[in-house]
């Protein structure tokens, strides 16, 4: 079966409750997960490392106990080996999604995240379709896509400013 993998975000998260809509409850992003895998797919979920019982209640983990696709890993898993071992990546705005992008994995992204429109990158809403997810997944991940969309961003960027401080 393929690996879907979703690291959870810390709990509360400025950017998470802002960018993340109704997917702020991640619960719910969980269960469209488990309900999108079906026998297809396991969905692998960590843990943020910095997160506390806070937003994580027994209700979560009631609802997290019958979704029969997802599988948690210690939050002590390197992240990056996950990623690396996975099919596709999911998240709501977090940089993992980026990260999955530049080593040619593809990204579904729940929230408002910066790069939701790349290459290789399916924002997901209330009325995406298991048939649009499935067809997204089939198509070719294009590197070279991903850089144009990347250089695009990046030439409506300032250069920033570095300083000497210490």
């Amino acid at each position: 079966r393929m690996i879907i993998f979703f690291p959870l975000h810390a709990q509360p998260e400025l950017s998470t409750s802002l960018l993340g809509e109704k997917y702020e409850d991640q619960i719910l992003v969980l269960e469209k997960l488990n309900s999108f895998a079906k026998d297809n797919w396991i969905v692998v979920a960590k843990e943020n490392i910095y997160q506390t019982s806070y937003q994580r209640d027994d209700f979560f983990f009631k609802r997290l106990k019958g979704l029969k696709n997802v599988f948690f890993v210690e939050r002590s898993e390197s992240t990056q080996l996950i990623v690396n071992d996975s099919d596709l990546v999911a998240t709501i705005c977090g940089t993992v999604g980026y990260e999955a992008l530049t080593k040619s994995k593809k990204c579904l992204v729940f929230g408002n995240a910066w790069y939701k429109n790349f290459h290789g990158v399916l924002k997901i809403d209330n009325n995406t379709l298991d048939a649009e997810i499935d067809n997204f997944i089939s198509e070719n991940f294009e590197k070279d896509k991903f850089l144009e969309d990347l250089n695009t961003l990046l030439s409506c960027c300032d250069e920033g400013v570095v300083t000497d401080d210490d």
